[in-house]
Parts: C-alpha cells; structure tokens; sequence
C-alpha cells in the first residue's frame, strides 16, 4: 500500500513541474522491483 501512495506522489510531483510529462511504470510491482520512467523536454531540475 505504501508504494501505491509513494508513486502517486511522485506522479503528482512530476506532473506539477512538466504537465505534458509521460510516466511510466514497469517492471513486477509483486516483485517489488518496479521502476517510474519519466519522458519530458526541455524541462530544467533544480
């Protein structure tokens, strides 16, 4: 449950600073070895 509220979080997060931005999650969730990929342009991290 608790990685289910964290990757909402970080969605959240991501979407906040890059609108347009295409997160993906993959990899087994079961497993516990699940990975977010975030596809964005031109977007600076401070």
């Amino acid at each position: 449950m608790y990685r289910d509220i964290l990757i909402k979080q970080v969605k959240k997060a991501i979407l906040e600073m890059e609108p347009d931005a295409e997160i993906i999650l993959y990899g087994s969730r079961s497993r516990g070895n699940s990975t977010l990929l975030n596809l964005s342009e031109g977007v600076k991290l401070k």
